[in-house]
């Protein structure tokens, strides 16, 4: 049971990564019921975002989280332009 919850929150998490990569700046995504909003520019040089906001307006790092204090959510994948 706790390996099947930990490969599931993997590929949640990688999900997730995945479709904030794709996202264009200032877009919002939806994944997983979560919404990140990210932002206009960044300061990595392949271009993708290092830090996103969530529906409650909070920071996250998603190439950071699960070291140890970030968690995986919960189903779908939907992007919008703003």
């Amino acid at each position: 049971m706790l390996v099947r919850t930990a490969e599931r929150r993997l590929a949640e998490a990688r999900e997730r990564l995945d479709a904030i990569d794709a996202a264009p700046p200032s877009s919002t995504v939806i994944v997983h019921g979560e919404t990140f909003t990210l932002s206009k520019t960044t300061q990595r040089i392949d271009g993708k975002p290092e830090a996103v906001y969530d529906a409650s307006g909070a920071l996250r790092h998603p190439r950071r989280e699960g070291y140890p204090t970030g968690s995986p959510a919960a189903p779908a994948k939907q992007i919008t332009s703003s």
